[in-house]
């Protein structure tokens, strides 16, 4: 029995776009809370979401739904697009 090819491998500091895009989430995230004066703990109430989850978020460790996008946009007070933009 042969094994299938291995995919190419991407060059050394390459990640791939769902990391990239959840790395760049968790920093606007984190830099849209820190702007409205809030704790990790005050934006989780606000969302309706448990505090080690921002963190997560925040961290790029985490792929949040749409609809956890846009409770975090509702309770930040900003457009969801704001949390997903390239600076």
């Amino acid at each position: 029995m042969t094994r299938p090819p291995k995919p190419p491998s991407r060059p050394p500091g390459d990640s791939p776009p769902t990391a990239t895009a959840v790395v760049i989430l968790g920093a606007n995230v984190r830099r849209v809370r820190q702007r409205a004066g809030l704790t990790q703990a005050d934006l989780a109430q606000r969302a309706g979401l448990a505090q080690p989850a921002i963190s997560l978020i925040e961290a790029g460790q985490a792929n949040p739904t749409v609809q956890t996008l846009q409770q975090l946009a509702d309770a930040l007070g900003c457009p969801l697009a704001d949390l997903l933009k390239v600076d």
